[in-house]
């Protein structure tokens, strides 16, 4: 009997054959050719699926090969060993291995941002040198070294001459109030002739202690004003051009540019340290803008002050002079006025000190504000009201004047008093601000040193 070549063998479930089916399932056309016996076909067939998946396998394989070679797309050999050997941080921000935006250390750090910094940095010392190189300012310093000294040894003295002032007003008030003056009329009298003298004479030397820190402090202005003209002269004296704040533009540009890229450096990269340091300075770079702006507020309320407390000396002086005739109209032309407008600027000196100052000074700030200078007695400020267009000594108003006037002699001493306390109060104050920004400045300086070399480090470990 002919073997049935038509005749297919039952496939067991989940056999190979049964896997390749999808591909051999179709039956074999009817020719003359003789069909493959079963079993034979049934053994060949696996093995020839897994050469013809091996085959296509390998030909996929170089098609993505040479797919990624045109394309400059990773292999997956290089994804493997990407994904195997690369850090999870490089993972993350996008191939930085491959880009050579890392620097290798495992921190992610921008190799253009660390040269672009180190450049800016570089060329800041340049313009500085170039500054210093084109000219001397070594008389400059020199003159303003001396004129600071002399300035302090000035300061002193005047608040010595305060503090003097100070004493002697407050023994003439004591001799006034004493229980004793009723009695002791002549000797009283006699004291406090002296008294009135040695206060003049006081306030003669005061007046000239003044003028003396007016003129240094005038001049002192004057050397740091032309000590920036003179750099910046000597900038721009290479191109013979004009004076002009290029120079000045170009390096508060750059500073800004190089904060930018440190700002970014830190952003983009774990840097702790690099970052507290930051920190730190921004810090202390508050620290030195606040005490600037306090600086400044001090030195205008003492500048008001000192405008009061001349004027005062004026009214003093009128009043202790030997030719002084005791009248309430020599009073109400004289002095009076000169009192009035002291008071007015020792209540607007109030208005300068901002909260701020008095939340950090609060020993000395909150005692300048809410000053109210004494008043004059009625009887006094209505007379000095119309005795400029109509002046009868012999008015009720003049004769109470007159009673008034000792009453009103004691408002300038005691004015005069409050103006010297002050002035104290605002040099101490001075002392303090100068001590904080000079701490400010050098934590500054030290730290900006520590922070330049941590970067010129990190780009030595980055250019490795």
């Amino acid at each position: 009997m002919a073997p049935n070549y038509m005749s297919v063998s039952p496939k067991k479930k989940g056999s190979d054959s049964d896997a390749a089916a999808p591909e051999t399932a179709t039956p074999p056309p009817a020719t003359t050719t003789p069909a493959v016996p079963s079993t034979t076909a049934a053994a060949t067939t696996p093995a020839m699926d897994n050469q013809v998946r091996a085959q296509s396998s390998s030909t996929i394989g170089m098609t993505e090969v040479r797919s990624a070679a045109s394309h400059g797309a990773p292999t997956p050999a290089q994804s493997v060993l990407s994904s195997s050997f690369s850090s999870p941080r490089i993972r993350r921000h996008g191939h930085a291995s491959a880009s050579g935006r890392s620097t290798g250390t495992g921190t992610g750090v921008d190799r253009s941002l660390l040269q672009k910094y180190e450049d800016v940095r570089h060329e800041l010392d340049r313009i500085s040198r170039m500054s210093s190189q084109s000219v001397d300012l070594t008389e400059c310093s020199q003159e303003m070294a001396q004129v600071q000294k002399e300035l302090k040894k000035v300061r002193r003295n005047s608040i010595a001459m305060i503090q003097t002032q100070k004493e002697l007003l407050e023994k003439m008030d004591r001799a006034e109030r004493s229980s004793f003056r009723r009695f002791f009329t002549v000797n009283r009298e006699n004291k406090m002739e002296k008294l009135r003298a040695k206060l003049c004479e006081k306030l003669s030397e005061s007046v000239e202690v003044d003028q003396e820190l007016e003129r240094l402090e005038r001049k002192s202005g004057s050397l740091q004003e032309l000590r920036r003209t003179s750099l910046i002269a000597a900038s721009t004296s290479h191109n013979n051009s004009q004076i002009d704040l290029e120079l000045l533009c170009k390096m508060e540009e750059l500073e800004r540019e190089k904060e930018d890229i440190l700002s970014n450096l830190l952003t983009s990269a774990s840097l702790p340290d690099i970052n507290q340091l930051h920190s730190r300075i921004a810090m202390y770079s508050s620290e030195l803008k606040a005490c600037d702006c306090i600086k400044k507020q001090v030195d205008k309320v003492a500048a008001m002050y000192r405008h009061a407390l001349q004027l005062l000396r004026m009214a003093l002086a009128t009043i202790v002079a030997a030719d002084y005739s005791g009248t309430v109209k020599e009073f109400a032309f004289g002095p009076y006025p000169l009192t009035v407008e002291a008071g007015h600027l020792m209540e607007a000196a109030a208005h300068i000190v901002q909260p701020e100052s008095c939340r950090r000074y609060r020993e000395f700030a909150p005692e300048l504000l809410n000053v109210r200078p004494p008043k004059f007695p009625q009887a006094v400020t209505d007379f000095a009201r119309r005795a400029r267009t109509n002046f009868d000594p012999n008015s009720a108003l003049a004769v109470e004047g007159m009673r008034k006037l000792r009453t009103a002699e004691n408002v300038i001493l005691l004015t005069q008093r409050i103006a010297l306390h002050k002035l104290e109060v605002i040099e101490k104050w001075r002392k303090d601000v100068e001590h904080d920004h000079e701490r400010a400045e050098t934590a500054h300086r030290k730290l900006e040193a520590r922070l330049e070399e941590h970067m010129a480090t990190l780009a030595q470990t980055a250019a490795a």
